[in-house]
């Protein structure tokens, strides 16, 4: 029996990403839609004045108005997405992305906003649409890879694909994340733990899941966790051998447990 880690899927431990992916500045929606007015005067005096102070928040009718004056400014529609988004309106939300993509089909950050939004309201095929739309359109982009990586494995029933594909391009994914943000323990961790959910059926890579988890050694502060999983990783392979010269380097008394269950399964010669 393989051991279990208690692991929490990537995707549950954050909350959306409107925030992360687009912050709006009142004040610099109103410039902009004056300069694309031809207004400069205005613009400059809108840059200035209308700026919010650092604790001021724009209202909803700060976005409507800007929306009512430049109906075809795409970013104002997104702003006012975010806007819903954090308070909860996903609908609302959804139809104000919709908006801001159908007047910019380019932009890959509306895109993915749009997967954060179906997602959240339970449309797993319109997240995967989306998710892979802001990844052709961005594909240098790690957060579209890992999210729409996440999406591929969790949902891997539920794709209108066979599990072993969804899971085939899932891997793909979260690997493409982790070598575009080498420095990322997060893609990195998330990538290496993936291969434990793969069905021994799947035959999972255990050769490019050492290789995950000495990336995870190199880059994580706690080196005992990696090299606990590289012990169980050598185990999978047959290598009993590393196994155990993994494990006794595991000093960390909080992982005493777990160093004491493989060395166990080493002596019988079973993960």
């Amino acid at each position: 029996m393989g051991l279990n880690y208690g692991l929490v899927w990537p995707q549950r431990r954050h909350a959306p990403r409107w925030r992360q992916i687009f912050v709006v500045s009142l004040g610099i929606l109103a410039f902009l839609g004056s300069l694309r007015e031809g207004r400069a005067e205005s613009a400059a005096e809108n840059l200035v004045k209308a700026t919010p102070s650092p604790t001021e928040t724009p209202s909803e009718a700060d976005y409507q108005r800007l929306i009512g004056q430049n109906p075809r400014e795409p970013q104002f529609h997104e702003a006012y997405a975010a806007f819903l988004a954090d308070a909860g309106r996903l609908q609302e939300a959804q139809g104000e992305f919709q908006a801001a993509r159908k007047l910019e089909p380019a932009n890959s950050r509306v895109a993915h906003s749009l997967g954060e939004c179906d997602l959240q309201m339970g449309d797993i095929q319109g997240a995967f649409t989306n998710y892979r739309d802001a990844v052709i359109l961005e594909p240098k982009n790690a957060l579209y890879h890992f999210s729409l990586a996440n999406l591929l494995f969790l949902f891997r029933k539920q794709l209108g694909t066979s599990e072993k594909d969804s899971i085939q391009e899932a891997m793909r994914h979260f690997a493409k994340a982790s070598t575009l943000e080498p420095l990322n323990l997060e893609y990195a961790r998330s990538y290496a733990e993936t291969f434990y959910g793969i069905p021994q059926s799947g035959k999972p890579d255990w050769s490019a899941a050492g290789k995950a988890w000495l990336h995870v050694l190199q880059i994580a502060p706690d080196k005992d966790f990696a090299r606990i999983n590289l012990a169980r990783v050598s185990l999978k392979e047959g290598d009993q051998a590393a196994a155990r010269q993994w494990l006794e380097k595991v000093h960390n008394p909080s992982y005493r447990t777990i160093r004491d269950k493989i060395s166990r399964q080493i002596t019988l010669g079973k993960e």
